[in-house]
This record gives structure tokens, sequence and C-alpha cells, in this order.
């Protein structure tokens, strides 16, 4: 199989400038400033990386976080994937968000970190933060990640529903990420079960700027609507759709779907 990859990075309607930033197999936001990216491209399924970051830290840290965060993951595309590599990115991260971060006297840096490594027609999904995962398959979609938020411990204790965090001042409150304050090593990254592929499969990678504007529901009937289609017309109109429900939050989505080798491939369409 070949893996047909597409990302879109908008600002959204309320945000100055956005602080996410990707990693699309070798591909991520070197510009900063950039309001809008999108890309797509083809992978083979022996080896590939793909990553959400979404930067925190206000005025222009978040997006130096994230693009810190993003950019390092040059060091996993080439390399067998294993503990030591993975911690190897993290102190590498958080050494680097915390040398800028002293530069430009700024106590509060960070970024979270989605990972999506496919090797041998096998996913491996990790996940720092509240930027998610998901797997679409036959209808379905499953989130593969677990949030890293005061709101989702508040959940796993009974005391709110998903529903109500949702709306919940402590959603954003995030308990796990890349950056200063925090003492991450590769243990504490939530690694989902390993995933065998298929053909057609979708896996679904953003940043809480899709997820706060739409429920899963909606991302699923989305997908259900538009699977068929290349990746670039699916992210773009997953990112359409939570534009017109307020835009919130800088939006960011990768779609990775699984095609048959030889198949001719309509990139947008």
């Amino acid at each position: 199989m070949l893996i047909e990859g597409s990302v879109i990075s908008d600002i959204g309607r309320i945000r100055q400038n956005n602080e996410d930033n990707f990693f699309l197999n070798g591909l991520y936001r070197k510009d900063i400033n950039n309001r809008l990216f999108t890309s797509t491209e083809i992978a083979d399924c022996r080896q590939a990386v793909y990553a959400v970051c979404d930067g925190m830290g206000g005025e222009e840290y978040g997006e130096i976080a994230s693009l810190c965060a993003a950019s390092a993951l040059k060091i996993l595309k080439n390399a067998p994937f294993t503990e030591e590599l993975l911690d190897k990115y993290i102190k590498n991260v958080q050494s680097d968000i915390i040398n800028k971060s002293h530069n430009l006297l700024s106590e509060s840096m960070g970024s979270t970190l989605a990972l999506l490594y496919i090797k041998d027609n096998t996913g491996y999904a990790l996940n720092l933060g509240d930027s998610r995962i998901y797997l679409y398959r036959r209808g379905k979609l499953k989130q593969l990640t677990k949030d890293h938020t005061q709101a989702s411990l508040l959940i796993d204790s009974g005391i709110l529903t998903a529903d109500e965090a949702r709306q919940h001042i402590s959603s954003h409150m995030l308990t796990r990420y890349l950056g200063t304050g925090s003492n991450i090593t590769a243990k504490d990254i939530y690694k989902a079960e390993n995933i065998k592929l298929y053909k057609d499969d979708i896996f679904l990678l953003c940043s809480d700027g899709l997820t706060d504007m739409l429920p899963d529901n909606e991302i699923e009937q989305s997908l259900f609507k538009t699977y068929k289609n290349g990746t670039g017309f699916i992210v773009q109109n997953l990112c359409t759709k939570a534009l017109e429900a307020g835009g919130r939050d800088n939006i960011t989505c990768i779609a990775v779907k699984m095609v048959k080798k030889g198949r001719f491939l309509s990139l947008n369409k």
C-alpha cells in the first residue's frame, strides 16, 4: 500500500497568529507568520511520520514552541523507532524550548504532540496534551489518543461527562506537554495499541481548534461523506466546517489514508 497524506493549518477567525505546526513526513511549517498552509504528499507504508503540534505561550512564543517540536521530528523519519530515540527527541525539544524561553524572557512556552509513526504496514499513535489522533475505519471513528487535561482527569473521576468537559474551564489546562515546567520523558507519552493497516483506513491528526468546534459525531459524518475523496479534500472540508462553527482557535489537521499501490491518485478531489 501507499500512504496519501494531506495537511491544512489555518489561523482561524479569532486568533492573531497561528501557534500550530505539523510534520507531514518531513514537511513542516518553517514560516511561522504563514496564516494558511496546505500540502499533499505520497509515502510508502514501510516508514512514515506524521504529527500535529499545538503551541502555547502567547504572543509569538507558542509558534516557536510548536516549531521546535515539529522540526525536531526529522530524527524519527529515517531511523528505527525505539524508546531511546523517542526519549532523545523529547530531551532535544525540551532543551530547545527552555533555551528559547530564557532568551525571550518567557516563563511559559510549550507544545502538544500527536504523533503517528507508520512502519511496515503498522501504525503507532502517541500523544502529549490535547491534540488528537483518530482512526476512521468502515464508517466508524475511534479516538486513539488520550487527552492530557484537567478536564480529562475529571471525566475519569466521574465528576464530568465528556459533553460537560467540552465547555469546562479546565478543558485546556494541560497536564502533560513539551516545554517549560514539564519533566516529560518517553515513559509519560500515551501510546495506543499497535494498529495493523488496511486499505481505506484514514488517520486524522488534529489540534483542538478542530475538536473544540466539531464534536466527534460531526467529524465522523464529515469523513463518511468524504472518505472516498482525496485527503486534500477531506482536510479542507473539516477545516471549513470548523470555521463555520466559529473558528475560535487555530485549526490544523492531517488526513493519512491507506491506498492501493499503483492506483492513480487524485490528490485534491
